[in-house]
């Protein structure tokens, strides 16, 4: 809806600039409001998303302009009320706004770039976060299976019945980490198997993905169950929750 708002004003405003240069009889420099008006349309559009949209408009913008150079439309009205000295003035006029409009337009493009960029370095200083979080939790898992004297085969064991969401990795989970779920059930004893189910995915550092495909649980259904753990466990938001149940 944004978009097509976005097409039509360009529209309207390239008719509106070739009305008038044709009304002052092409000789008070409206037509420099063509360049503006294409300067102005990286700000409004993406190169890479927009590329058909910004082709369009730049075709009609360019169309327009050979049209007033070499046609004189003499079925629109002209005006009579500006004299032959007034189009220096008002020519003058129209260069010196014009001018302003491009430099306006380029403090917008060079703002625009600005908050892509910084979206861009966010993202990669959370990208980086997460990866050392993964990182960590990973470490921590080791030290929890390390205290619970678990062997490589034991690791290799619990992780094969958890991904082939085998009956038996429930069973074994609590065999290998006694403790877990007493400990869960003394923040909570009203959690249910399900969620105690998903606790213990969780302590094994399984992201949501992963848990949706061991599960056979869309995605969707995965966070919601992993948000009623989270208020029930009185976990922050703040908090990643798998760190939490890792550190059990």
């Amino acid at each position: 809806m944004l978009k097509r708002a976005v097409i039509f004003i360009f529209v309207l405003l390239t008719f509106i600039v070739s009305f008038f240069n044709i009304y002052t009889y092409k000789n008070a420099g409206v037509e420099y409001f063509y360049f503006c008006l294409l300067f102005a349309v990286p700000f409004f559009l993406n190169y890479k998303k927009d590329a058909f949209v910004i082709f369009f408009i730049a075709f009609m913008i360019s169309i327009n302009f050979i049209a007033c150079l070499y046609f004189d439309f003499d079925f629109l009205p002209k005006s009579r009320f500006i004299e032959k000295e007034d189009f220096k003035t008002i020519k003058l006029l129209n260069i010196l706004f014009s001018v302003a409009s491009f430099l306006m337009d380029i403090v917008f493009v060079t703002q625009k770039d600005a908050l892509i960029h910084g979206l861009i370095s966010d993202k990669k200083e959370k990208d980086s976060t997460i990866k050392d979080l993964v990182k960590t939790n990973t470490e921590l898992m080791k030290h929890q299976m390390l205290i619970n004297h678990l062997s490589e085969e034991n690791i290799q064991e619990i992780l094969s019945l958890a991904e082939n969401n085998s009956p038996m990795f429930f069973e074994k989970f609590q065999i290998f980490f006694p403790h877990f779920i007493p400990d869960i059930l003394k923040i909570n004893p009203n959690l249910i198997h399900s969620e105690l189910y998903f606790c213990a995915l969780m302590k094994l550092d399984f992201d949501t993905k992963k848990i949706a495909q061991c599960t056979n649980h869309s995605i969707r259904a995965v966070e919601s169950k992993k948000y009623r753990i989270r208020k029930k466990l009185n976990i922050s938001s703040e908090v990643n929750i798998n760190s939490f149940l890792i550190k059990i």
